[in-house]
């Protein structure tokens, strides 16, 4: 199962699918300092082709 990650390095932001085979994982950078809101989380997962749900 796919799992979406949202990390803080270097004063940016960066969410990735982590998934359970592969180094290559789908990545997405945020500009700026501010976390990303919900909505700009799901809209990166949409253009990686994921979608964002419930599960925990």
């Amino acid at each position: 199962m796919a799992r979406a990650h949202l990390s803080h390095r270097n004063g940016g932001w960066r969410l990735f699918v982590a998934l359970p085979v592969g180094r290559l994982w789908p990545t997405h950078y945020f500009a700026g300092p501010a976390v990303p809101t919900v909505q700009e989380r799901s809209q990166a997962l949409t253009e990686l082709n994921y979608a964002l749900t419930d599960e925990g």
